[in-house]
């Protein structure tokens, strides 16, 4: 089957992007024709990724500067082009306005045409333009696949789209997410960060934007008792918040127990390093760093919004805690530090789900389905 993924940006790693990134990794690896397009910003990581694998990857605004309708028009043009081209048999957008672009595309030319919707901000984005969604391109979708069970229903309840339309398709982790953890490289991480054996390493990963909530487990380290306990914050600062995670830590104590190790590339190793996967996100749908860390084993801490709790089973596959309370996380962490045989026997139960509810070939079927009708 020829497919093409398309989303608005491969330049920083989001959870549309890293979705299509999972997605076309998935569906290559089973013989299936890949194309990925983006149309805004510098090529990221993800692209690189991308082509190793083979996968051709698209830059349909590359050239192009703004967005006046001149632009859009020529934007649609490429798309257009690229499926006549490839003989594309489905476009599967990321998000909005990715859908847009899928959708107009499937007015010149027949294509089925899957939306898979990463966030609330899609329903925005739906009622900003209704009259053109209900009109037009709801009658163009083949199926409008939600990353959790709570966003489907939403989704049914504000919107006219029939509810044979609607699926759920819960993100998945790669399967290296899976395998056994690495003793070598597990220490080679900790002593990077000069880590001892001692010393109780939480862990968080996830672009530093405010809906990370990332200040709010500063806030909960602030208050522990145990100065054994350091924390260490990976991804990469796209909302410039780092002046104000040091403006926070700036004369505490703390200072010298948090470890802003940037974007890195080793996942896996990283969440192997770590004793406690904290996720204090105030705005989730279905996050792809909490699936992973669960995939490897890791107890987690997260909090009770959006899709979470379809994944984690409250002190049995994880911990769940309200969002913006830095005093809950503090206590979950606390159980935590004295109940250690408890917090990892909750990690053997949380990968254990994972591999057989939420496995990455679970989710490339689920889709394989949507793609077929």
């Amino acid at each position: 089957m020829n497919i093409l993924q398309i989303v608005s940006s491969l330049e920083e790693i989001s959870g549309p992007a890293n979705s299509l990134y999972l997605v076309a990794t998935g569906l290559a690896q089973l013989g299936h024709e890949v194309i990925c397009a983006h149309y805004v910003g510098r090529q990221g990581p993800l692209v690189q990724r991308l082509e190793h694998q083979g996968i051709k990857v698209i830059n349909l605004n590359s050239k192009m500067q703004g967005s006046s309708r001149i632009n859009h028009l020529k934007l649609l043009l490429k798309l257009i082009r690229i499926v006549w081209k490839h003989k594309i048999q489905v476009i599967h957008a990321h998000n909005w306005d990715a859908d847009c672009y899928a959708f107009l595309t499937a007015f010149f030319k027949k294509v089925r045409v899957v939306v898979t919707l990463h966030s609330r901000s899609y329903f925005k984005w739906v009622d900003s333009h209704k009259l053109k969604y209900e009109r037009l391109f709801f009658k163009k979708a083949a199926y409008f696949a939600c990353v959790s069970e709570v966003m489907a229903n939403e989704f049914k309840q504000i919107t006219k789209v029939p509810e044979n339309k609607v699926k759920v398709v819960y993100n998945c982790p790669l399967n290296i997410f899976f395998n056994s953890p690495d003793k070598q490289n597990l220490n080679k991480i900790r002593h990077e960060f000069n880590i001892d054996d001692s010393e109780f390493l939480l862990g968080s990963v996830g672009n530093f934007t405010k809906f990370k909530g990332i200040i709010y487990l500063l806030e909960a380290l602030a208050e522990l008792k145990n100065n054994k306990c350091k924390l260490l914050l990976v991804g990469a600062d796209v909302a410039d918040l780092k002046p104000e995670f040091d403006k926070f830590l700036s004369g505490k104590t703390i200072s010298q127990q948090v470890i802003f190790a940037g974007f890195r590339q080793d996942i896996p190793d990283i969440l192997d390093a770590i004793d406690l996967f904290v996720f204090p996100s105030i705005e989730e749908a279905d996050p792809i760093a909490l699936s992973e860390a669960m995939a490897r084993g890791k107890p987690v801490i997260a909090t009770r919004i959006g899709g979470i709790p379809e994944k984690i089973i409250n002190n049995k596959t994880g911990i769940l805690i309200d969002p913006e309370n830095s005093a809950q996380i503090k206590t979950a962490i606390e159980y935590c530090l004295d109940n250690k045989a408890k917090a990892i026997a909750m990690g053997q139960v949380a990968r254990q789900l994972m591999e057989d509810k939420f496995s990455f070939k679970t989710m490339i079927k689920n889709y394989e389905e949507l793609y077929e009708g």
